[in-house]
């Protein structure tokens, strides 16, 4: 009798274990199949996929690198709408007009397009019609009646070169409408050609006196399938007596009603308000997820990532007509940089960055506050003076090593600083830089130089090494 109840205990045991189903919303494994919640194939929900119909939409793609005007030709399948075209701008060399300050950094990636409206040519007449629009053919058809939305990133140069301008985007049912106006000397807007069709534009202000990026949207709906678009300026000539110029990147479209099951963040992960959220929209039920497994407790359109580690985050929706589940959103939490910095130091003077001072010679380590409060760790080797040229300094004009110079403690100013990026291109050349290339502030990072100095004693002293760039 043991042994037979044994049995059916085990039969029982097993039959449960067997019959058990998988809760995609508790953070455990209920199965015991060592897979939890959307890692189970038991789960299962519809995985909404966002891919811009612009191809290149970050312009990162390139054939070539720019070193001049133009040059769209290096951002395939980018194309010249017609003969007048946009200037593609990228980080392996070119980096815009000389006259103009180019928003730093870019929002997404090393490469952006510049496009002016209007141009006014020294001493001849204003060329109000002058417009440069970037083209391409979509990745698939825009469907008539159907809304699209486009999210884009556009660059202003300040109050004076870029003032508020109505981005426009226009639209043809046919690649093959490329390029138009041929043979205009100027034919201006693209609906100066019954090809073409503007699909909506939206005015936008850059709001400071210098660069910036403003990130927004539109949405329009179609009333013709569309397979190419043109995106700039719009058909009104501009106003002023100042060419107008402006930059675009990080083009995103697809039908809107995808984009409320896109996550986005807003906040400052440094300074603590980081969330991620998606638009909040007919579902009755959302539950946010970290590498497919629930996050217990956070069924809000919003969620809070302080008190969670790195991974790929989505939230579940689940709607009257069914469950979706947004892209993944990879997040990872910034690490604390550390730099190794050697300076010299001389008798009587004191080594002093941004609350952390020293008045000899040895090692130490401190940290680098950050106006964002992401922080960064200083290890700082002192060494006795001859030649002082500092390793590292932070051009933010709060008075303290804002500037890259020579300190000479024999009373010489007979010396020459050379200052050349990681490419080898000369940046600066003169007593003291600070910071800026061609009048814009210079990228974080690592700089060469080399200087040559003479001595009140007549002796020639020549050194090369590196300098890094902290903002």
């Amino acid at each position: 009798m043991v042994r037979c109840f044994s049995v059916i205990a085990t039969l029982l045991l097993t039959t449960s274990f067997l019959a058990a189903q998988e809760i995609c919303d508790n953070a455990i494994d209920d199965d015991g199949d060592g897979l939890i919640d959307f890692q189970d194939d038991d789960c299962t929900c519809e995985f909404i996929e966002i891919r811009s119909l612009i191809p290149n939409p970050s312009f990162e793609n390139m054939s070539c690198c720019p070193d001049q005007h133009y040059r769209l030709d290096c951002a395939p399948p980018w194309i010249q709408a017609y003969g007048v075209t946009p200037d593609y701008i990228h980080m392996c060399d070119w980096m815009g007009p000389e006259n103009i300050a180019v928003p730093i950094p870019f929002p997404d990636g090393e490469g952006i397009i510049g496009f002016v409206d209007g141009r006014v040519p020294q001493n001849l007449p204003i060329e109000y019609d002058w417009k440069e629009y970037a083209g391409v053919c979509l990745l698939g058809t825009m469907e008539a009646g159907k809304t699209y939305r486009i999210e884009f990133s556009l660059g202003f140069a300040g109050q004076l070169r870029s003032p508020p301008l109505e981005f426009t985007i226009y639209g043809t049912s046919d690649c093959a409408n490329f390029p138009f106006g041929v043979n205009d000397v100027l034919p201006g807007c693209p609906t100066n050609y019954p090809e073409w069709v503007r699909l909506e534009g939206k005015l936008l202000d850059g709001g400071t006196d210098g660069p910036s990026w403003v990130n927004d949207y539109f949405e329009f709906t179609p009333n013709q399938d569309i397979r190419a678009i043109a995106i700039g300026p719009p058909c009104a000539p501009f106003p002023g007596d100042i060419t107008h110029y402006y930059f675009m990147d990080n083009l995103i479209m697809e039908e809107t009603f995808l984009f409320q099951y896109q996550i986005f963040s807003s906040g400052d992960i440094c300074a603590g308000d980081y969330l991620l959220q998606v638009d909040v929209s007919t579902a009755v039920e959302y539950q946010w997820y970290r590498d497919s497994i629930a996050l217990v407790g956070e069924t809000g359109p919003t969620l809070s990532v302080d008190e969670y580690r790195n991974g790929n985050y989505q939230v579940r929706m689940i709607e009257p007509d069914g469950c979706r589940m947004s892209p993944p959103f990879p997040f990872e939490r910034p690490a604390i940089p550390e730099t190794e910095v050697e300076a010299i130091i001389c008798p009587g003077e004191v080594y002093a960055d941004t609350g952390f001072s020293a008045d000899s010679e040895g090692t130490y380590q401190y940290i680098l506050p950050a106006s964002t409060g992401c922080d960064s760790i200083i290890n700082l080797t002192l060494k006795p003076c001859q030649l002082y040229l500092p390793n590292v300094f932070s051009p933010n004009r709060d008075g303290v090593n804002d500037s890259f110079r020579v300190y000479d403690k024999q009373g010489t100013n007979d010396y020459t600083i050379y200052v050349f990026d990681r490419w080898g291109n000369q940046v600066f050349e003169g007593q003291e830089w600070d910071g800026q290339i061609r009048g814009r502030p210079a990228n974080q990072g690592v700089y060469l130089y080399y200087v040559k100095l003479n001595t009140v004693g007549g002796e020639s002293v020549i050194q090369q090494g590196s300098v890094t760039l902290i903002r």
